[in-house]
């Protein structure tokens, strides 16, 4: 298999609604090239949640079960706004198409009653 060279780097940004019940939740995000890879995906928190549960989260490709990312857990869904939540690191996987969309998969454990909004910046490598 021919070795693919990194030319660049992209990174995108967004926010989006943690909700109050597991789901795979669409991210307003495009991958920039067939074969790009996510190098890692910081998560912070934009807005306090209310409950007393946490989040396991990961990126997938919109509408399958391809994972991009790593797992995450026990993200704080009450934590307070601009706290980090974690670096999601890349798996080394890549998209199948350029413009791709991408969703994360919200795994909600215990009570959450009010969604974290959940901001995030993903350095891709291109």
């Amino acid at each position: 298999m021919a070795r693919r060279v990194r030319r660049n780097q992209v990174f995108t940004t967004g926010v989006f609604d943690g909700g109050t019940a597991t789901a795979d939740v669409p991210l307003d995000v495009s991958a920039p090239s067939e074969g790009a890879m996510i190098d890692y995906v910081d998560i912070v928190v934009a807005t306090t949640g209310v409950g007393t549960g946490t989040y396991d989260l990961m990126i997938e490709e919109l509408g399958t079960t391809i994972a991009l990312t790593t797992k995450t857990s026990a993200a704080d869904a009450d934590a307070t706004a601009n706290t980090i939540y974690t670096r999601l690191e890349g798996n080394g996987v890549g998209v199948t198409a350029a413009g791709v969309g991408i969703q994360m998969q919200v795994t909600e454990n215990g009570t959450v009653s009010t969604g974290t909004k959940i901001g995030f910046g993903i350095w891709w490598l291109n």
